[in-house]
């Protein structure tokens, strides 16, 4: 019985303490959202939601905008907090930031988070002080010291792309963006810093030589393996190449900066419109290496659609599809996220996030796409959001505590940090707004500014490596810069603790393989120091068996080889020598080279 009660669970997908809401964040000036992510108990921070973004004010001057809020996306007091930014030269001037504002989840340095950007300094008018800055703030919302990194002279920093947060440097943080020199030729760049001392690692701008003229980088991430035989990171964006827009990958040394001597990666055709604006790491999965999930936009259907690819770790796509916008196929939307989560069922699955011009609600509307583990979808996986007016998505990230089995009591959910410009609002025509909806995109109570669809899947772009890339120039740190905060406000347009048809379980049918089925390993979760675990695990005939252990980096921790008979089989795993820390961990079976996979949490 008490196994039955944990299957339907699992096909309910029910939490006993989730929160799925919408609520808005801003200034009476218009507000966007440009970044966001969920803080989880690597920081010493309660758990909760961290989104930022840019608010265009009645000064000369822009303003960062920042809310830190708990997992009911309410701002109930320090350490939650929600700011406008203003920024100060040292010689006092009122300093702008721009668009792209970065949220930072630290990790190191005690309960601080941080947030960068790229600003200008109006006193200065041959841009001999924009640059990059990156600001820590402390717990309740108070600016801590704002670290600047500036180009060469002749470079202007025009605009910021992601960041992503280094998994083998621990402190460090990776940055990109775009510069421009005399002759308005973008060049992307890359900075890796120190998030605790603000220290310059390297700073390092790319030339992509002809044809190309321009590039854009959007976004960086750090590769999940040592592919190329050293650590190294990967950069997005567009090039105009041969005068056709293009979107681009290369990849680059961790330690150093310089690129791998490899060609840059494009993804479009002569005579397409393509562009790629996220990169995040993959791992391992079922069916696939780890490697990266791109996600971007095409008009290869005649339309701009949602691109998304899912790689491996150097060039070779997995899959490559296209999206168009169901309800009014032929409107065109773009992606500007794409992250990968392991579902209940052990299978990864897929999510891409961004916006569509014409959406039923009125205006621009927010889209989001859920794929399956090869990229394909199920009715009901494209889901919207919006009001009357024009309306954002920007950034994804996940709170994913689901395991092989049951949804975990939590706060599981898909967090979709976006702009609001429909009524109610705060003031202005748009503020920042956190969707938290469960995996498959049921977000409200009555219909809350939601409408789930049928995604319509087409062919995406391949990829074609091409000319080589060779670093150009460097940035340098300068010093500081200061800051003050101002306070905005926030409103909640709907919320519920449980909404009925919610799920956070698995998006595939059920598998009536029984030799998946009969997977389970125990304990699980195990304690940090647990020192044997065993897998249950049922064979149709005699044989040997190969066991694996390895992290969401694809790192294996235990490899060993044990004797099954017919029927069902424990499989003790000795973990005294691994050295496992609390994390989630796939262990994998393999025989005949057949393998079953199961997920072990250690705490």
């Amino acid at each position: 019985m008490k196994k039955l009660l944990l299957i339907a669970l699992v096909l309910t997908g029910l939490t006993a303490k989730a929160q799925y809401f919408h609520h808005i964040y801003g200034s009476t000036n218009d507000d966007y959202s440009t970044s966001g992510v969920n803080i989880t108990p690597l920081n010493p921070l309660p758990l909760g939601h961290f989104q930022a973004g840019i608010t265009f004010t009645c000064l000369p001057v822009n303003a960062a905008i920042a809310t830190y809020n708990d997992m009911n996306g309410n701002v109930a007091g320090a350490p939650f907090f929600e700011n406008n930014y203003l920024f100060t030269s040292p010689a006092g001037n009122l300093v702008s930031p721009q668009g792209g504002t970065q949220v930072m989840a630290l990790t190191t340095c005690g309960p601080v988070l941080g947030l960068s950007g790229h600003f200008i300094d109006p006193a200065v008018p041959s841009g001999a002080n924009d640059g990059v800055y990156y600001m820590q703030v402390n717990a309740g919302g108070a600016p801590g010291p704002v670290f600047t990194y500036l180009p060469p002279p002749g470079f202007t920093v025009v605009s910021m792309g992601g960041v992503s947060q280094s998994q083998f440097f621990p402190g460090d943080w990776f940055l990109c963006g775009t510069v421009v020199d005399g002759a308005n030729t973008r060049r992307a760049f890359a900075l890796r810093i120190n998030e605790c001392t603000g220290a310059l690692v390297w700073g390092v701008i790319y030339d992509i030589l002809a044809p190309v003229t321009q590039t854009t980088a959007r976004d960086i991430a750090e590769n999940p393996v040592p592919a190329f035989g050293t650590l190294s990171a990967a950069i997005v964006g567009e090039i105009l190449n041969a005068g056709n827009q293009d979107g681009f990958l290369i990849h680059i040394d961790a330690g150093t900066g310089v690129p791998i001597g490899f060609p840059v990666i494009v993804y479009g055709f002569p005579t397409t419109v393509d562009a790629l604006w996220s990169i995040e790491p993959a791992a391992q999965c079922p069916n696939f290496p780890p490697g990266f999930v791109l996600g971007g936009h095409t008009d290869i259907n005649g339309n701009q659609d949602f691109l998304v690819v899912r790689m491996d770790p150097v060039i070779a796509p997995l899959f490559t599809n296209a999206f168009d916008y169901s309800l009014i196929p032929g409107s065109d939307n773009r992606c500007y996220d794409a992250i990968q989560r392991i579902n209940s069922a052990c299978q990864c699955e897929y999510y891409s996030a961004g916006n569509v011009q014409n959406g039923v609600f009125g205006g621009f509307d927010i889209m989001v796409v859920k794929m399956d583990m090869n990229g394909n979808t199920l009715p009901g996986d494209e889901f919207n959001y919006g009001g009357a007016g024009n309306d954002f998505g920007a950034k994804l990230d996940q709170r994913n505590l689901v395991h092989c089995g049951p949804p975990l009591p939590n706060f599981d959910g898909l967090s979709m940090y976006s702009s609001w410009g429909s009524v109610p609002n705060i003031g202005g025509n748009s503020d920042l707004m956190n969707i938290k909806a469960y995996y498959n995109g049921v977000s409200t109570v009555g219909g809350c500014n939601e409408k789930l669809a049928n995604p319509k899947l087409l062919p995406g772009v391949p990829p074609m490596p091409q000319m080589p890339v060779v670093p150009f120039a460097n940035f340098t740190t300068v010093g500081n810069i200061g800051a003050f905060s101002v306070p905005i406000q926030d409103l909640t347009l709907c919320f519920a603790p449980i909404i009925g048809g919610g799920n956070n379980a698995r998006v595939a049918p059920l598998n009536t393989n029984k030799e998946t089925d009969a997977m389970l390993v125990m304990p699980n979760p195990a304690q940090t120091g647990t020192k044997a675990v065993s897998v249950e695990y049922e064979s149709t005939d005699a044989g040997t068996v190969d066991v694996a252990i390895y992290d969401m980096l694809g790192r294996q921790y235990y490899n060993g080889k044990a004797e099954v008979v017919k029927g069902k089989n424990k499989l003790p795993i000795d973990m005294s020598t691994t050295n496992m820390s609390a994390g989630t961990y796939s262990v994998r079976v393999t025989k005949n080279g057949e393998s079953k996979t199961i997920l072990l949490m250690v705490e």
